[in-house]
């Protein structure tokens, strides 16, 4: 089993690089699933994009629990990611 932990200065900035990334998408994942939220709530025109916005989340949550080792986390996002394929496709092809 390897070692969590760095031995090496240059094994501690590749964790910390791939840390900072990882912590980048997930901010991406939240700002884009809010955004989604918001825009499904003001049952504007415009709104359906709601569902494209939330998709694009899920893949970011995707992502990120893979990265992590969280498969109760990949399961949700895959599962809410079929839920905006349906949301899309009523929105768009639908109405």
């Amino acid at each position: 089993m390897r070692n969590p932990y760095p031995n090496t200065a240059m094994e501690c900035a590749a964790v910390n690089g791939s840390n900072q990334m990882l912590n980048q998408i997930e901010w991406a994942g939240m700002t884009t699933g809010l955004l989604g939220s918001a825009l499904l709530a003001l049952k504007l025109d415009v709104s359906g994009y709601g569902f494209v916005l939330y998709l694009v989340s899920n893949v970011f949550w995707i992502y990120a629990g893979r990265q992590r080792g969280s498969t109760a986390l990949m399961a949700m996002m895959i599962c809410y990611s079929i839920s905006s394929l349906y949301g899309i496709y009523r929105w768009m092809l639908v109405t």
